[in-house]
């Protein structure tokens, strides 16, 4: 098997494999030995935020001299981003053969009645599979959707379980309130582990967690933006004090900010279970991450800002960073979303701050057309124009744009590598 040919067996199995729960999953890595029991793990979920909190995470563990493992989704360029070691994207044939082991499992599980895995489940136990044969000291492993019934939540070694933001999203599979969705994601909470989440989010969401954590007797730590003071925040990032640690954020925002405070948290929270880790560790670790589609900065004149959020909390974010950054410029914006998701909120919310707005498809099968998010556009932009690819409506943009004039592509994830393409040749 290539490597071309094991992303392509991956991908085209992601509609089957469907129903939820652990079974298995569970059955498929007992097949592989359970590598998930042989993992320190530190257990990341939430709206947003917990790929940028995993990442910063993961960085400071390295910067500390720890082996880690890193499982996060989606990708943005490479599908090996899924899995990385030591920072590193997992090698080429390494993941052809952490394919070829997990199918061969799957495959025996199937001649005894098991219905075939799902992409993800796959993807879990291969990385469950190749932290533990990389003897990682730490792997740090990002839940898909919610964390009850999450694959990943077959980990029992979890150090800390982290908890990012949670606002609606998924609300098919979750649940149609923010207490729905907090109780699922607080199911990754095990007796034993810490519990960072951030503080200053709804209410119910805290409730719901700290009730998971109190029930199994797991010490909770509420990281609050009022022990923050924040130095510079602009479109280059963000340099702030938190307790004894100056540290700069390469990715702008307050929201990013709260990520690097769970971050520390559940960096503070290993330093209590005897992980030695220096404050120089945390400060290197967080100024080096720049996670790819989190409001990535790139292009010059016009400066070019590139975001993969796809949901109202998200956007909110998004919004909240344009109003502390933009100043007099002028907002440039290319989005496209999916058609499952809360469009309208999100589309009117950017659209009130561009002057200019270009409606896409992602591209994908559940995008949205892009008449129907110009409709929605125009009700708080005057400058609407729709295009069927996001390449072309970047070039659109770019050409709209002056050279002190930002533009913006958001709206999901799946916009980003097309979007950075184009923007990058067109500097050249």
């Amino acid at each position: 098997m290539t490597y071309e040919e094991a992303v392509s067996y991956i991908e085209s199995i992601r509609t089957f494999g469907t129903k939820p729960g652990l079974r298995r999953v569970r059955a498929l890595c007992a097949r592989l030995g359970n590598p998930q029991d042989r993992l320190r793990a530190v257990h990341v979920t939430g709206t947003n935020g917990k790929g940028s909190t995993a990442s910063m995470i993961r960085a400071v563990l390295q910067a500390a001299g720890y082996t880690t493992g890193l499982f996060m989704s989606p990708y943005v360029d490479d599908f090996r981003e899924r899995i990385q070691y030591n920072g590193e994207l997992i090698p080429k044939e390494e993941l052809v053969s952490e394919v070829e082991r997990v199918d061969a499992c799957a495959r025996e599980l199937k001649n005894i009645g098991y219905m075939q895995p799902g992409q993800f489940e796959l993807e879990t136990a291969m990385a469950f599979d190749y932290f533990a044969r990389k003897n990682c000291d730490f792997a740090v492993i990002e839940v898909g959707v919610g964390g009850r019934n999450d694959c990943t939540n077959l980990l029992k070694t979890t150090q800390v379980a982290v908890l990012t933001s949670i606002s609606l999203d998924h609300t098919a599979a979750l649940g149609p309130t923010v207490r729905d969705i907090a109780y699922e994601k607080a199911g990754i909470i095990k007796p034993g582990s810490r519990v960072v989440c951030i503080a200053g989010q709804h209410p119910e969401a805290v409730e719901e967690i700290r009730a998971a954590a109190d029930a199994v007797n797991a010490p909770l730590v509420l990281c609050r933006m009022d022990n923050v003071k924040i130095t510079r925040c602009d479109l280059d990032g963000t340099d702030f004090i938190y307790q004894d640690l100056h540290l700069h954020l390469q990715m702008p925002g307050m929201h990013q900010v709260k990520n690097a405070l769970c971050a520390i948290e559940t960096i503070f929270g290993l330093r209590t279970q005897g992980v030695e880790i220096s404050n120089a560790a945390i400060e290197t670790g967080i100024a080096s991450v720049k996670a790819p589609g989190r409001q990535e900065v790139c292009g010059n004149a016009p400066l070019c800002l590139l975001d993969g959020g796809h949901n109202p909390g998200a956007i909110r974010a998004l919004a909240a960073l344009l109003d502390e950054t933009l100043g007099n410029r002028r907002l440039v914006t290319v989005m496209g979303m999916f058609a499952d998701k809360d469009y309208a909120a999100c589309v009117r919310e950017i659209a009130a701050r561009s002057s200019v707005f270009v409606a896409a498809s992602s591209g994908q099968p559940r995008s949205q057309e892009a008449q129907i998010l110009a409709s929605y556009a125009e009700r708080d932009c005057g400058q609407v124009y729709t295009r069927a690819r996001i390449e072309d409506a970047v070039t659109l943009a770019l050409e709209l744009a002056a050279p002190e004039d930002v533009v913006l592509v958001c709206g999901s994830i799946y916009n980003i590598s097309p979007a950075r393409s184009v923007i990058d040749a067109y500097g050249r």
